[in-house]
């Protein structure tokens, strides 16, 4: 297991791959900015040959598991292999339509990865019908805010399936004003942190403290967020299917079922 050194010696390695495969199969998807960042933090390990690579980000006790293969048989047998001396748990997202998941779903099963949880994507597009929701009380995070953020974020949040961001991703995410918060007292108690590209938008946390659920904050700040988002042609949230709460609240806001699943499966250190 090797350090990256560099975003080209990712890129070329892959490319290596792809040229080799007969069924080209991933679920390594870093933006180039996330990349980067994990590279010059020392994050970010590779294990690779002509026909695979394994990339394993350093997380908070455990590794996130990526990969790049020609086709399954080589998935298969690099992790019966290349993962034996690991010793820390490992975390793999399986994203793609449910069927094909499944498939391979049962390849990681067969090497003592189990089921952890099951994300589905709910999407809606904008009709550019949304009611105006003018509110004094629903605004964008502010610089000084960051870690107040980044600390609700890592409090409520599942390390092991929520993808949790660092403080200066949030930092980024404030001045790109893709933050909006609902303050009480001066205390962050409803926020919701999303993505912006192109003409889509990925809301990727909401959160409301439970001492304010009942009120609507959930329902209020997406409005407040839609509003905001007059360009965007199409939303979407992954939802975690076992929370039904959230998933209807999703519902009533009018976002559907789409055909992707991320099926997240971890294997312990034996």
């Amino acid at each position: 297991m090797n350090l990256v050194k560099s975003e080209e010696e990712v890129y070329h390695n892959i490319s290596m791959v792809k040229r080799n495969a007969d069924q080209y199969i991933t679920n390594f998807y870093f933006a180039g900015f996330k990349l980067k960042e994990l590279i010059d933090n020392h994050k970010l390990y590779m294990i690779d040959n002509v026909n695979h690579i394994f990339f394993l980000r350093e997380n908070d006790g455990f590794y996130n598991l990526y990969f790049c293969s020609s086709n399954k048989n080589f998935l298969e047998k690099s992790l019966s292999e290349d993962l034996e001396n690991i010793q820390l748990p490992i975390v793999v997202d399986l994203i793609g339509e449910r069927k094909a998941i499944k498939e391979l779903a049962y390849i990681f099963i067969k090497k003592d990865f189990k089921h952890y949880t099951t994300f589905i994507r709910m999407s809606k597009m904008n009709s550019n019908n949304n009611i105006l929701y003018f509110a004094n009380d629903i605004l964008f995070a502010e610089p000084e805010d960051a870690l107040e953020v980044y600390n609700i974020i890592s409090s409520n949040f599942n390390k092991y399936c929520h993808h949790l961001p660092s403080l200066e991703e949030i930092k980024d995410k404030i001045n790109e004003h893709n933050v909006l918060v609902k303050k009480e007292d001066n205390k962050i108690v409803a926020l919701r942190i999303f993505d912006k590209t192109g003409i889509s938008s990925l809301s990727r946390y909401v959160f409301t403290d439970k001492n304010f659920r009942g009120q609507k904050l959930h329902s209020k700040i997406s409005k407040k967020y839609f509003e905001g988002c007059k360009n965007v042609k199409k939303f979407m949230v992954w939802v975690e299917t076992s929370n039904s709460r959230i998933v209807n609240i999703e519902k009533k806001l009018g976002y559907s079922y789409d055909n992707l699943t991320d099926v997240v499966m971890i294997k312990e250190v034996i």
